[in-house]
């Protein structure tokens, strides 16, 4: 019959010989299960039919057990399912629960435990005998288990075994057993201060949950904790508790401050909540712990009373019994803090006083006072704020590391953060992984919990229940979401409110209410901006370097000192804004601040002082868009409008063209009006979507409101001036007169914008002359982004010409101005240009050089995200094949990137850029041979080039039409 063997302590596996059998259906399995917890001995019919239907039983119960049994009796060796007057009885050689039932209880916990792979009868669970025969096998697991770490609970030479019983623990909380040896081995281990925290955290749960209290024994225990009768007395790094989980990203941080405690008396790691500071500092004392006779941790988060911070520090020392009979010896006096600095005053020990924040005057007194009178002693603090003593030296904690959003998932594992929340993830849910698929949300959830190691544990204990991406989508009310903390930690580390809660407790009524009210700038604050929405405008400046020394901001310094808050704080503070009934007062206030912001800068954008116009509104940018969007969720069409022309035009020289046209639409659909001049900018912004959706049909309406504005003579200003001129060109005014502008800008910019129109309109014709007036109007005025777009103008206006080389020339001159702007994608965009000026100018000696720039200006386009960059890119690459010999690479290449997902109709400008691609496919289709193939892209190519009416396609066209043509 061969070697039977059937093991349920996990999913069902069935085993002849070495061969695993596969029993089919789910009832021939739970058939098998059920007869294997009772092997070599009869079940009766009734019996199994029961316990295979239940109440459920089919209307023939005897013929569909024999029809079960003949099913499965087929599947096993002969003899191994056997018939009986008794009922069925299966033969087999070897059951993993039978055995473990017989290993128990008889001093070889190991063998049983190692029998179990898994939850017991894991896959038959939904029969009717599954759970009782589950939950007994079950309960006598967890017996075995605590008989097994008995002995080594005591053992204070297994350091494994804390960390067992803390996920025991937190696995099984209500059973005594594991938290009595989870206390136990803390206890052994000398780190009795963390298991008297430990049962306070306990008591606090049964309390809560249940309104209980810890049972008889466990009482007593925690008696005996209390008198130190129980453990031993902590020396070295053996009183550090051991981390139950990776410590992840701190290596540098480790050696940093290794290196500070062999240099300084006095070293405090500052952060946050949920940064991670108590870890820190307890991996810091491990790997310095070398240079130290003792090291002791001190929990200082449960003392409420500065007065007990001695008496704290006495007791987790061990230090209080010891110090009292020396001082009765001497006979000396027996106040705490003599027998304190007593006992220290020679000791070359690393004294760790942990979370001391709330009780930050009283800890800074006693630290100076150990240090002054203890000179070997070296003090490590953890808090949110420094403690402010002569000679301390400060570590702020840095976030996590984070990738950008264009990494590939193996890149993102490089980042700590992802790092960490993989990890965690993967505890939370074995089955989840990093992939393409997974890593949009899983970076999403590290940005916007700022990196915070607390804050991304709790995102990843959400995995059990949810997906990432629907953690990722849910971060919008992440104080309800992240709730899923240690049963065993600090009440204020079990939840992110809890977290951010506590450090808002610990600030004053001033200090919490600008707290509050900058929470409403996601893009950074001065103490100008804070002014500007807190009522005590005067004491502004000290009370955000307060915040910052309690770390509810990051401080960031520069010319003008600048102040970050993290997201989950800034939620907090919105939170309390709502609450209070103030968030739409401060968030107007937080508008009308950076409408006149734009007001003092707008005009220098447009000057000789615009490097730092664009500095100041590029600072500003998240306030900016954050002003916008307020108006727009109030409905306030006036100041949504007058924010949208304000700073309409450093959007468009940002090329930020889609997300403004995004803006005007919300703005155009709130009901009300602005002034006359706010509202031509979103017209105007209105008319550029229409064109890009070509939705041509609104266009003329809106031309028609344009004029209405304008004659009502309340309309003014540059950007006016501009929008009459191209209703001019179109020839719209309707016999409407201008009055020529006479500041030298307004009209460089006309002509310029002209000059743009005239080109997709195909009649440049004699526009140099007017180039050059434009040119040298914002040379004049000192207009480097007007002069570099002009600039980039005559150079295409030279290569139409066939004049290569001035063209190059003029290039060469434009991206200086360009680097200087900042302009980083027109920057790439004209470099690439100037490649495929050279590359259409190319000997066969330039093309090894010219194809490796290509390769690497692809390279840089693809990292940074630069769509048309890498459009470019891609379509001057596909040009080199086709110029360097290789029609059919060149056809490939242009096939690949029509297949490109940025040509859709959601993508300004895609028509044109697909008939470019069109164009220039059927040239390498020619130079292939391929000319049917040819005749069939041109034509497509001519469909779309019409369809966007952009005549520089058209001539591609045209150009690629006479090529087949010759051919």
């Amino acid at each position: 019959m061969g070697t039977v063997q059937v093991d349920v302590l996990g999913p069902l596996q069935v085993r002849v010989d070495d061969r695993e059998v596969d029993l089919g259906g789910p009832r021939s399995r739970a058939l098998v299960a059920r007869l294997a917890l009772d092997a070599g001995r009869p079940v009766g019919a009734t019996t199994l039919i029961d316990d295979l239907w239940g109440l459920d039983v089919p209307a023939d119960a005897v013929n569909a057990l024999q029809s079960v049994v003949s099913r499965t009796r087929r599947k096993l060796p002969d003899g191994a399912l056997e018939s009986t007057p008794a009922g069925y009885v299966l033969h087999c050689d070897f059951v993993d629960a039978l055995e473990f039932e017989r290993l128990s209880g008889t001093g070889h916990s190991a063998e049983a435990l190692a029998l179990w792979r898994g939850a017991a009868l894991a896959d038959v669970m939904t029969f009717p005998f599954a759970a009782v025969a589950a939950t007994r096998l079950d309960e006598l697991r967890l017996s075995e288990a605590e008989a097994g770490l008995e002995a080594r609970a005591g053992d204070g030479s297994d350091s494994g075994v804390v960390a067992e019983l803390a996920d025991l623990t937190t696995a099984h909380p209500y059973r005594d057993g594991f938290w009595r040896l989870y206390l136990t081995a803390l206890a052994s281990h000398g780190r009795t201060n963390e298991a008297l925290t430990a049962y306070e955290a306990l008591r606090g749960m049964l309390a809560e949950e249940l309104g209980t209290d810890p049972s008889p024994e466990l009482q007593e225990l925690h008696l005996a904790l209390l008198r130190g009768e129980t453990g031993r007395p902590g020396r070295m790094s053996s009183v550090l508790p051991v981390g139950v989980t990776t410590f992840v990203g701190r290596d540098q941080a480790i050696a940093d401050l290794t290196s500070a405690i062999s240099t300084h008396r006095l070293v405090t790691i500052l952060g946050p909540g949920g940064a991670g500071k108590t870890r820190l500092a307890i991996e810091t004392a491990r790997a310095g712990s070398g240079a130290f006779d003792d090291v002791c941790l001190v929990e200082l988060a449960p003392v409420t009373n500065g007065d007990d911070i001695i008496s704290t520090i006495l007791s987790t020392l061990g230090l209080l019994e010891i110090s009292v009979i020396d001082r009765r010896n001497s006979g000396g006096n027996t106040d705490e803090r003599s027998r304190l600095l007593d006992a220290l005053a020679e000791l070359r020990m690393l004294l760790i006083l942990d979370n001391c924040e709330h009780l930050i005057d009283d800890v800074a007194a006693v630290a100076e006072d150990i240090l002054t009178h203890a000179p070997r002693l070296v003090v490590l603090t953890t808090s949110r704020e420094p403690l402010r003593i002569l000679g301390e030296y400060v570590y702020p904690v840095d976030p996590l590391t984070q990738p950008s959003s264009s990494v590939s998932s193996s890149e993102a594992l490089g980042y700590s953060a992802v790092q960490l929340l993989v990890q965690r993830a993967q505890a939370a849910d074995p089955t989840f992984t990093l992939d393409e698929a997974s890593l949009p949300s899983v970076l999403e959830i590290c940005a916007r919990l700022d990196g915070q190691p607390l804050a991304i544990e709790l995102a990843a204990a959400r995995l059990r229940s949810l997906s990432v991406d629907q953690v990722a989508a849910r971060l919008s009310d992440r104080f309800r979401l992240l709730t899923g903390g240690s049963r065993t930690a600090l009440p204020r580390h079990r939840t992110l409110r809890a977290v951010v809660e506590w450090s808002w407790d610990l600030l004053d009524d001033d200090e919490r209410d600008l707290a509050e009210r900058i929470a409403v700038f996601p893009g950074g604050v001065t103490a100008a901006s804070a002014a500007a929405v807190f009522d005590q405008s005067e004491r502004t400046a000290d009370l955000l370097e307060s915040l910052a020394d309690k770390s509810l901001l990051v401080a960031i310094r520069a010319e003008t000192p600048r102040f970050r808050m993290l997201e989950t704080l800034r939620e907090y503070g919105t939170e309390r804004l709502i609450d209070r009934g103030i968030v739409q007062k401060v968030r107007t206030a937080h508008v009308d601040h950076f409408l006149m912001y734009a007001q003092e800068h707008e005009l220098d954008l447009r000057g000789p002082r615009q490097l730092e116009a664009f500095e100041a509104f590029d600072l500003e940018r998240g306030n900016i868009s954050a002003a916008l969007r307020f108006a727009i969720d109030q409905q306030d069409r006036d100041r949504a409008a007058r924010m949208l022309s304000t700073h309409g035009w450093y959007w468009a020289t940002r090329n930020q063209d889609a997300e403004v046209l995004a803006w005007a639409a919300a703005v155009a659909a709130i009901p009300g009006q602005s002034d006359p001049t706010s509202e031509i900018g979103v017209r105007v912004l209105q008319i550029v979507a229409a064109m890009a959706s070509e939705n041509r049909q609104v266009i003329g309406d809106y031309v028609d409101e344009i004029l209405a504005l304008y004659d009502t003579g309340e309309a003014h200003g540059p950007y006016v001036d501009m929008a009459m001129a191209t209703i001019d060109f179109f020839d719209k005014l309707g016999g409407r007169t201008l009055t020529p502008p006479t500041d030298p800008w307004t009209r460089a910019a006309i002509i310029l914008m002209r000059i743009v129109l005239m080109d997709n309109a195909g009649t440049l014709g004699g526009a140099t002359d007017q180039l050059d007036e434009a040119i040298e109007g914002f040379r004049a005025v000192g207009d480097r982004w007007g002069l570099a777009t002009s600039m980039g103008q005559r150079a295409t206006l030279e290569a139409y010409a066939g004049d290569a080389e001035s063209a190059l020339a003029t290039l060469d001159e434009t991206m200086p101005l360009l680097e200087e702007l900042g302009a980083t994608e027109d920057l790439e965009f004209t470099r690439m240009k100037a490649v495929g000026l050279r590359l259409a100018t190319a000997t066969d000696a330039d093309l090894p050089a010219l194809r490796r720039v290509l390769e690497g200006q692809l390279a840089e386009a693809e990292a940074s995200g630069m769509h048309r960059t890498i459009y470019l890119a891609r379509l001057s690459l596909a040009a080199f094949e086709r110029i360097a010999g290789r029609p059919k690479e060149s056809v490939e290449a242009l096939q690949n990137l029509l297949e490109w997902e940025m040509f859709d109709d959601t993508m300004i400008g895609s028509k044109q850029m697909k008939a470019s691609v069109l164009a220039a496919l059927s040239l390498s289709q020619v130079a292939a041979g391929d000319l049917e193939d040819a005749h069939v892209t041109l034509a497509k190519s001519a469909v779309d080039a019409r369809a966007s009416e952009d005549m520089p396609v058209v001539s591609q066209v045209a150009v690629a039409s006479a090529c087949l043509a010759g051919a």
